[in-house]
C-alpha cells in the first residue's frame, strides 16, 4: 500500500543525486585530474544504473498494475513518445551548447540541469492516485526464499527461457550505439564535427517517440511479439545503414533507425515480462528476467570494445549484423505470444 512512496523516495536516496555528483566532479575537473575526474564520473554512473535496477522490477509491476491489459501498451507508448520528443530538443540544445563551449565546464551545467528535470520529473508521480490499491488485500513481505521458488517457477517456462535467451542474443548484437558516434566522427563515416554529431543524434529520440508508439499500438492489437520482431528487424536495417553509407544523412538515418529500435524492443519488452508471469508474484518474474539478462550482457559492451580495438568499428557492425540475423530468426521460430500461450492456444 505504500509502493508508491517508497518507489519515489529511492528515487531521492539512490538515483538522482548520482547526477549532482557527476555535475559537481565537472565543474571542478581543472583541479581534479583526468584520472579522479574519469573514475569519479564512470563509478556516479555505475551507482546510478545500480540506482535504478534495484527499482527498475517494482516500478514496471506497479506501472502494469495500473492499467489494464487490453491498454497497456498504448498508454506506456503514448507517454513514452512525449518524454522521447523532449528528449530530442534536449539532444538539439546539448549539441548547440557543446559547439559553442568547447571543455568540460559545459557537462557540468548539462549534469545539472539533468538532475533538476529529473527531480522535478518524479515529482509529479506524487499526483497520481492509485485507486487499485484500495480495492487489494495487502501483500505479505516477500522473503529471499519465497522469491526464488517464484523465480523458478519463472524458469520453467520454455517461452519465457526463449524470451530471455532471444533478448540476449538481439541485445548482443545492438552494442553498437556508442559507436555510431565514433563511426560518424571517423574519416570513414564522414568526419563530421562533434556538435554536430550530437545534434544529429536527435533524430534516436524522434525514432524513439515513433517506436513506442508503433509498439504501444502494435503490441495491444497484434502481440508484444509482433513489436520485438519489428524492433529486431530495425536494428538489422540500423546497421546495414552503417556498413553501406556515410555523412550526415546516413548519420541522422542511422540515428532515427537506433531510436526505432530501442523504442519499440523498450516497450515490446517490459509488455512480454508483463504477460508471461506463470504465477502470482510478478514482480519477481520481472526481476529474475532482467537479472538473467542484464548479467549476461553486462559485459558485452566491453567485448565490443575489444572486438573494434583489435580489428575495426566496421568489423564490429558486422559481426552485429550476424547476430540480429540470428536474433530474428530465434523471435520467428522459438518465442510464441504470450496471450495465446498462457492460454495453451
Amino acid at each position: 500500500r505504500t509502493r508508491k512512496r517508497d518507489l519515489l523516495v529511492w528515487h531521492f536516496i539512490g538515483i538522482l543525486p548520482f547526477l549532482f555528483v557527476i555535475a559537481l566532479l565537472t565543474a571542478f575537473a581543472g583541479r581534479l585530474g583526468d584520472t579522479v575526474l574519469r573514475w569519479g564520473v564512470l563509478l556516479c554512473y555505475a551507482g546510478h544504473m545500480c540506482g535504478i535496477g534495484v527499482n527498475m522490477g517494482v516500478w514496471t509491476d506497479w506501472i502494469a498494475h495500473l492499467f489494464p491489459v487490453r491498454v497497456r501498451g498504448r498508454v506506456i507508448g503514448v507517454t513514452w513518445f512525449f518524454a522521447a520528443l523532449a528528449g530530442m530538443g534536449a539532444a538539439i540544445l546539448a549539441g548547440r551548447l557543446l559547439t559553442l563551449h568547447p571543455g568540460t565546464a559545459i557537462y557540468a551545467l548539462l549534469y545539472l540541469a539533468a538532475g533538476t528535470i529529473a527531480t522535478v520529473s518524479i515529482l509529479v508521480f506524487t499526483l497520481i492516485s492509485d485507486h487499485a490499491v484500495r480495492d487489494q488485500t495487502p501483500e505479505t513481505r516477500l522473503r529471499v526464499r519465497d522469491m526464488a521458488r517464484h523465480a523458478f517457477d519463472s524458469l520453467r517456462s520454455v517461452n519465457f527461457r526463449a524470451f530471455i535467451l532471444g533478448r540476449i542474443i538481439a541485445t548482443a548484437g545492438f552494442c553498437i550505439v556508442p559507436f555510431i558516434t565514433l563511426y560518424y566522427l571517423s574519416p570513414a563515416g564522414g568526419g563530421i564535427a562533434k556538435g554536430s554529431v550530437v545534434a544529429f543524434a536527435a533524430a534516436m529520440s524522434v525514432g524513439l517517440a515513433v517506436g513506442h508508439l508503433a509498439a504501444g499500438v502494435i503490441g495491444d492489437h497484434h502481440g508484444h511479439r509482433a513489436g520485438l520482431l519489428i524492433a529486431v528487424a530495425m536494428q538489422i536495417v540500423t546497421l546495414v545503414i552503417l556498413l553501406s553509407s556515410r555523412g550526415p544523412a546516413s548519420c541522422i538515418a542511422a540515428y532515427f533507425a537506433c531510436g526505432c529500435v530501442m523504442g519499440m524492443a523498450a516497450i515490446a519488452h517490459s509488455n512480454i515480462l508483463f504477460e508471461t508471469c506463470p504465477h502470482e508474484s510478478r514482480v519477481t518474474h520481472i526481476t529474475a528476467g532482467n537479472i538473467i539478462i542484464g548479467s549476461a550482457i553486462a559485459v558485452m559492451p566491453l567485448l565490443a570494445g575489444k572486438l573494434a580495438q583489435m580489428t575495426s568499428v566496421r568489423v564490429l557492425f558486422v559481426v552485429s549484423l550476424a547476430l540480429s540475423v540470428a536474433a530474428f530468426v530465434w523471435f520467428l521460430v522459438f518465442v510464441r505470444e504470450p496471450r495465446t500461450y498462457l492460454q495453451g492456444t
